[in-house]
């Protein structure tokens, strides 16, 4: 018997190339139905589709607040898997937060970079003014703000009662952040809009309910 377990809650369709029965899983887990229900609005097989929880979300633990003005950018390789399909890639992201912090530094104190291990590219030099990081949990345990585009650490922020906020620049088709996609976190696509969203109040989320 062959299982398979979406943990990220995008692209389900994308996961499953063919559609006949012999090169499908028996059973497609899933965290929730809400996951159950847009996957199978994807087209994938809703007869296979068990919603059975997600063992890190449900264990997942408020860090040590964090300054607010601590913030790390979570890096993701937008450009190497989609082009410009989405309307924007990690770049246009990544200048929205720089041009923030040159606008509004007072908003953006310590700036810190989180690259995907697929972001070769990525230099201190390459992200001025912030500091690099290669380890996005550490980033969080230090940053009372986290942004990205749809990035699964992302989740991991919002567990630990960060500001997560995702950015993206003139997007265009599906929401691929679930937390934005479902209003649990703030989207914004430019630095007005990221200055405006950190200078407003924020009340911790309890979770996904």
């Amino acid at each position: 018997r062959v299982n398979q377990f979406i943990d990220a809650p995008y692209n389900y369709r994308l996961r499953f190339p063919s559609q006949e029965s012999d090169r499908l899983p028996d059973a497609i887990l899933v965290a929730d139905e809400r996951i159950s229900a847009e996957a199978a609005a994807e087209g994938v097989p809703k007869q296979l589709l068990a919603p059975l929880g997600h063992p890190a979300w449900e264990s997942a633990k408020p860090m040590p607040a964090a300054p607010s003005k601590s913030v790390l950018f979570i890096g993701s390789p937008i450009a190497t898997h989609y082009g410009r399909r989405l309307g924007y890639d990690e770049w246009d992201a990544w200048n929205a937060v720089r041009d923030a912090a040159i606008l509004r530094r007072d908003l953006l104190e310590v700036l810190m970079y989180a690259p995907h291990p697929f972001q070769q590219e990525i230099s201190e030099q390459t992200i001025e003014p912030a500091h690099l990081i290669t380890n996005s949990a550490e980033g969080i345990a230090r940053a009372g703000t986290v942004l990205g585009m749809f990035a699964m650490p992302m989740f991991d922020a919002f567990f630990a009662q960060r500001r997560v906020i995702s950015i993206q620049p003139a997007a265009i088709g599906p929401d691929l952040c679930a937390l934005s996609r479902w209003g649990h976190i703030s989207r914004i696509d430019s630095a007005t809009e990221l200055i405006a969203a950190l200078e407003s109040s924020y009340k911790p989320s309890n979770g996904l309910t």
